[in-house]
């Protein structure tokens, strides 16, 4: 009688029925249904019969008998009838009764978790409400407080708990929106700070531009599957991953995400898998919750949830990829955008975070549609964008195309970068080195933070396009078993490969007999690896555990008490299934499913799952887009050939359109892999092609990459770092010419950062015997002075060292005072360019007048003069 009625005592003693005859049990069975059983619930109550060697079974049915009470209008003695900020006032609810008995001496107690809301008076009384009819509780009305620190718009959830003819139950919601915000505003604050800013909220300055990031792998993404098992009802996963940054989320720093399959996540550790959606804040919701869409959602194929960490952004994705919801099939694809604080900073620190909305259909109506927004860890704060089809005051309709940002608001510090010199342009004779420095300095506003990283780049190979060439894109089909009764979406299977499926098994009974026992037996062949349970709306059908060539793997029992499906419902199990190398030809895979033999005959239902051989099919698995070839080095060229291809030819294309060269022929498809020794001209387009030698129509092709030259001629130290307002620091850039021969090297050093755009200076770096007058190692510690001399707002001071050793460069006034430590500790040998900026060690800007900057090393002291004018 799940999930609404229980046996109390189920026994019952029939005697002896004659052939023809009926009799009726010598006492009654005991059962129990639940207070808040639905108006007309179907419950049905197994009965198997036994003479102590035969087993009958039979179903007892049972219609539910209840009021259906609904809040039909709501009114409020407050000023102009709606709820606004600071307000306390009465609240009367005209309940209306559409159910089959009538609901007498009507009780209801009012709660709400809204921080902004207080419940002063909790209990009312409704009278009697016959059905079809309506009536209230303005005899005995709620009252309630609204706090003058509420924000327009926002959404207050309230729980109507009803009892009535004497302990029956049922639990209603209201949702109500108190003030009004117009349209184009954000809304909240919530109790710690945060707004939420939708792309229609142009006037605000924070509105977001919808940008879609396609994360998922049918779309060409980046993305990796998340791992949840939710493929149908009562499946609801939840995993735990490592965020890639420290998130700070309502003044809480977080390393750890949990990702939900039914549109949640949470940040920290989680085990809750909720599908039942509810209002913000909420005790039963998971704390700490991010919703871009929460409802009961699952998997199926490559429609999944996946994650990616985009480096170049700084920023963490979650898709939630084309997955129905379990109410009406209805499409979400829509994600979530976590920004990294330290590269894009608010003003308290915490992280901003986008929703975006590809596709959605709130269409939950059985479950109160979708709930969007965040709440604290604690479950007390938080901002509720829309639940039960209401929106909040300022919140524009969820839609394709639309854009939420959640951010504390408050003044943001902006960073600002000034990275010299713009280009660098030295020389070295063979076998020396020359050490530069890169300047990097904060001068943006004060107590922002400038956080930058600097990596080396062939200029070459710069403009790599990221896409993915077109081919043959014939390969493994995700396949999963859905559908009525038991079937495949697909009907093709790959000798050798190992796939998980979804099996899907559907009870389809105009009599309403239930679906008990679901078989798949495999042939020769075909090898289970696992399955999993297939968990029902009636308990779990347990796989039987089979496994192995030619196994035949069975969920349930045979009878309802080992669990059930009922008419129309589905039941979702996964099923891993190896498949031979040498299988070829037509792969029959037999099912059968037999219900409780309630109804009419046949109760036993056979059917096939016919598999044929999938085509030939080349996947090039590396090089994969974006990836850099270095000229000189080997590169392992990886693809899978499936079903044909015994010898493959290696092609590359060095120029989009361009034409193909032959790399190697003859190459052993069963291999997978190529060894390619990275030769020719660098270049920022460069395509791997893979074809089969008996059929050239079969090929497949790797992302386009680049191919570049060895940099490690170039290197970086303190690359990575972070820049106080009014400070600097110095990255080192030490060029070596030890190995390279007479010729002009060229490099980028990129300089990425969170002020402003990035920067890119060009290194040229001469390896010459002429530049030996010049660049080799001095007789002994030389000061080479100051340029631009005099200067403002900079200057860069020249020294070179005959060998490694200590040294330390500081500038002074005319008075003798320290005003910068330049440089200090052990240096290369070699010639050095230092920057000085014009600012003392506290960041403050030097006036005008003459400065004396000091070398100083074992040999002793150096001294020159340099002249700031403003």
């Amino acid at each position: 009688g799940a999930p609404f009625g229980s046996v109390v005592s189920g026994a019952l003693s029939f005697g002896d029925i004659a052939s023809g005859a009926a009799a009726w049990s010598a006492g009654p069975a005991q059962v129990t249904i639940a207070a808040d059983a639905p108006d007309g619930e179907l419950i049905r109550w197994p009965l198997f019969v036994t003479d102590g060697v035969d087993v009958w079974i039979s179903v007892v049915e049972s219609v539910v008998q209840a009021a259906d009470l609904s809040v039909d209008a709501f009114s409020w003695s407050g000023p102009g009838g709606d709820l606004d900020p600071g307000e306390a006032g009465s609240l009367i609810l005209d309940l209306a009764n559409a159910g089959s008995l009538d609901a007498a001496a009507i009780t209801a107690t009012l709660t709400t978790e809204s921080p902004w809301l207080t419940v002063g008076v909790g209990t009312a009384a409704f009278g009697d409400i016959a059905t079809g009819s309506a009536g209230d509780n303005a005899g005995s009305p709620f009252e309630l407080i609204v706090s003058p620190d509420c924000y327009q718009g926002h959404l207050a959830v309230l729980s109507v708990d009803i009892d009535y003819n004497g302990g029956m139950q049922t639990a209603l919601q209201l949702v109500l929106t108190v003030g009004q915000a117009a349209t184009d505003a954000p809304f909240g604050p919530d109790g710690y700070g945060y707004y939420a800013y939708d792309d229609t909220d142009t006037g605000s300055g924070f509105a977001p531009v919808y940008d879609w990031i396609a994360i998922d792998p049918d779309h060409g993404g980046a993305g990796a599957d998340v791992g949840l098992s939710d493929f149908g009802w009562e499946q609801d996963d939840t995993r735990t991953l490592d965020l890639p940054f420290t998130f700070r989320y309502y003044g809480q720093d977080y390393d750890r995400v949990s990702i939900c399959s039914n549109g949640w996540l949470a940040m920290g550790e989680m085990n809750l898998v909720h599908y039942r959606n509810y209002g913000i804040p909420s005790a039963g919701s998971p704390g700490a919750m991010i919703a871009p869409f929460w409802d009961n959602l699952y998997q199926t194929g490559t429609r999944r949830v996946y994650a990616w960490h985009d480096v170049a952004e700084h920023r963490y994705v979650v898709q939630w990829y084309d997955m129905p919801n379990d109410y009406s099939n209805a499409v979400q694809n829509v994600e979530v955008v976590l920004y990294d604080p330290a590269w894009h900073q608010t003003s308290t620190g915490d992280g901003m975070i986008l929703f975006q909305y590809e596709q959605v259909g709130n269409t939950d109506a059985r479950d109160g549609y979708a709930t969007v927004g965040i709440q604290n860890a604690e479950r007390t704060d938080g901002l509720m964008y829309t639940f039960w089809g209401r929106y909040a005051g300022s919140a524009a309709p969820l839609a394709t195309g639309r854009a939420i940002l959640f951010m504390p608001l408050g003044e943001i510090l902006h960073p600002s970068a000034v990275v010299t010199p713009v280009s660098l342009e030295t020389g070295a004779a063979p076998g020396n080195q020359v050490v530069e420095y890169l300047h990097v300095a904060n001068d943006g506003e004060e107590g922002s933070q400038l956080n930058f990283t600097v990596t080396k780049v062939d200029p070459a190979t710069v403009n790599v396009v990221k896409s993915q060439p077109g081919g043959d894109d014939a390969g493994v089909v995700p396949a999963s078993l859905v559908g009525s009764d038991v079937k495949l979406n697909t009907t093709e299977y790959e000798a050798g490969a190992t796939v998980t499926l979804d099996l899907s098994a559907t009870c389809l009974s105009d009599d309403n007999e239930w679906l008990v026992f679901v078989s798949v037996a495999m042939p020769s062949g075909v090898s289970v690896v696992t399955a999993g349970n297939m968990p029902t709306y009636h308990g779990t059908m347990v796989w039987n555990g089979a496994t192995g060539d030619g196994a035949v793997t069975t969920w349930g029992t045979g009878s309802p008490s080992g669990g059930f499906l009922d008419n129309t419902e589905t039941g979702h199990a996964s099923l891993t299934l190896a498949f031979d190398a040498g299988l070829a030809g037509d792969v029959q895979l037999d099912w059968f499913v037999h219900g409780d033999y309630y109804g009419q005959p046949p109760h036993e239902i056979f059917g096939q799952i016919v598999l044929v051989p999938a085509a030939s099919s080349i996947h090039v698995t590396a090089p994969n887009v974006g990836d850099v070839a270095v000229l000189g080095e080997t590169v392992d060229v990886t693809f899978l050939a499936v079903n044909g291809p015994e010898f493959v030819t290696m092609e590359l294309q060095r120029a989009d359109g361009g034409g193909w060269e032959i790399l190697a022929t003859g190459v052993s498809a069963v291999a997978g892999s190529w060894p390619w020794t990275v030769s020719g001209d660098p270049g920022p387009w460069a395509v791997i092609r893979v074809t089969d030698e008996a059929d050239p129509a079969v090929f497949g092709e790797s992302g386009v990459f680049a191919v570049g030259r060895n940099l490690d001629w170039i290197q970086l130290s303190g690359e990575t770092g972070s820049v106080a307002s009014g400070a600097s620091v110095d990255v080192t850039v030490t060029l070596d010419a030890t190995g390279l021969a007479d010729g002009v090297y060229a490099a980028n050093l990129d300089v990425d950062h969170n002020g402003g755009a990035k920067a890119t200076v060009p290194v040229a770096f001469t390896v010459s015997d002429g530049t030996a007058v010049e660049d080799a190692l001095p007789a002994r510690v030389t000061l080479l002075g100051a340029h631009p001399n005099p200067f403002n707002p900079q200057t860069v001071i020249g020294f070179a060292l005959p060998s490694d050793m200590a040294a330390a460069l500081k500038v002074y006034s005319a008075e003798g005072k320290l005003v910068r430590t330049l440089l200090t500790g052990r240096q290369l040998a070699g010639r050095h360019r230092v920057l000085w900026d014009g600012r003392d060690d506290a960041g403050r800007t030097a006036s005008s007048g003459v400065y004396l900057y000091r070398l100083v090393t074992a040999e002793g002291a150096l001294s020159g003069k340099v002249a700031l004018l403003k």
